[in-house]
């Protein structure tokens, strides 16, 4: 019985929509790793079917569209003030049936404060977005964004306290 519980539970538990923001802190900018899934992306792109956007000439010509409505969706802030992001590369991960964009948000010097405004699917209340920041290749930062908190900022060269990432998982 235990077992079928669980089993159940770990069904339902993958069919919560989710994505992944990494950001890597660099010294000329704010590198941005986006996955999400294709089913989610193609919801935007009323001509597009999910399955097609898992093929490297369907995902490049929907970039910029993508990179539109996404960045959109999802905005940085360097001490207060938006900074502009570029696309870099947009790469299917079909065995995930995930799309992969990779952005960067240069700058000249790097900000005390890091703010990130992120609801990348608003018609969809379950959809959780799952924010990691690096800084010197090392994970300083693990948050959610979710329905209820769409706003995450953070000092830069700060530390996360075990307990928060706990927290945020709880």
């Amino acid at each position: 019985m235990l077992i079928a519980l669980a089993m159940v539970s770990r069904s339902i538990a993958h069919e919560e929509p989710t994505s992944f923001l990494e950001l890597h802190v660099s010294a000329d900018g704010l590198n941005a790793t986006l996955t999400a899934s294709a089913t989610d992306l193609a919801h935007d792109l009323p001509d597009v079917e999910a399955g097609t956007l898992l093929t490297q000439t369907v995902a490049t010509a929907q970039s910029a569209t993508l990179a539109r409505i996404l960045l959109g969706r999802m905005t940085v802030l360097g001490d207060g003030k938006p900074l502009a992001a570029e696309l870099r590369a947009i790469t299917p991960v079909p065995d995930k049936r995930d799309v992969l964009l990779q952005f960067h948000y240069p700058w000249t010097a790097a900000p005390a404060r890091i703010t990130v405004q992120c609801s990348l699917f608003p018609y969809d209340s379950r959809h959780r977005t799952f924010l990691s920041v690096h800084e010197s290749g090392k994970l300083v930062r693990q948050e959610i964004f979710h329905d209820d908190t769409r706003s995450i900022g953070f000092e830069s060269g700060a530390t996360q306290s075990l307990g928060a990432v706990i927290m945020q998982f709880v």
